[in-house]
């Protein structure tokens, strides 16, 4: 049996029974990142594919900002995948294991991340219909010695927009937001029938060891969307 896990929980073999599994599945199938739209290839919760841009595939880690759009999918997330008799099934939260297949595909390893990035925190944010999680980010080593820690926070409400003074561009750098283009993406997705689940984060000093709702009202920086679509 394989499991991967999008946060600090764990899964042994023991606890795993089969009332735990379901059948139903979602899929990431677009990604939206500084005003540019990616599509996804892959068979429901199969951690194998490919993301395209303009039809061809590339790779996410030559894109910062795309990267880190993946990364806080994949951390702020307490769900897991399981390959059970050669059938991947969510432990879970149907949106988060689709969001944990598509860092597969972009070749991000969970536990390897989990242990560079660790869980500090994590907070439900019932108004945004979504949770906030905080990371120690000192053993990445890419931040400066006075600010360690980031807060990643999903949301499949769009006011939390309202809350964004930047966002990242490709680069991985800050610019200031643009929320017309960034609804326009949030309209068209809806209107393919998919679900969006925003993607933000917050830099903070190593001093935050514990996330309260009032961190989350200022100072956000708007990453991306990832477009959610059941399997039929």
């Amino acid at each position: 049996m394989e499991t991967t896990t999008g946060g600090v929980m764990q899964l042994d073999e023991v606890g795993l029974r089969q009332s735990q599994l379901t059948q139903k599945q979602k899929i990431v199938k677009t990604i939206f990142v500084d005003g540019q739209s990616f599509l996804v290839s892959g068979v429901g919760y199969n951690p194998h594919g490919n993301i395209y841009y303009d039809r061809q595939p590339i790779d996410p880690w030559l894109l910062s900002g795309l990267e880190e759009c993946l990364i806080a999918g994949l951390l702020c997330n307490n769900s897991q995948l399981v390959n059970q008799n050669k059938q991947w099934q969510a432990i879970g939260d149907f949106n988060e294991a689709a969001m944990i297949a598509l860092a597969y595909k972009a070749g991000l390893e969970p536990s390897q991340l989990s242990a560079s990035m660790p869980r500090l925190d994590a907070i439900a944010i019932a108004e945004f219909n979504g949770m906030a999680t905080l990371h120690d980010l000192t053993p990445t080593l890419k931040k400066n010695s006075h600010r360690h820690h980031v807060i990643y926070i999903r949301s499949m409400v769009d006011r939390v927009l309202e809350r964004c003074d930047w966002m990242l561009n490709l680069d991985g750098q800050q610019v200031l937001i643009n929320l017309p283009k960034i609804k326009q993406a949030i309209a068209n997705m809806k209107e393919k029938g998919l679900e969006t689940m925003i993607l933000i984060k917050k830099d903070v000093p190593n001093i935050y060891q514990n996330l309260n709702l009032i961190d989350l009202n200022s100072e956000l920086i708007f990453m991306g969307i990832q477009g959610i679509s059941a399997v039929a």
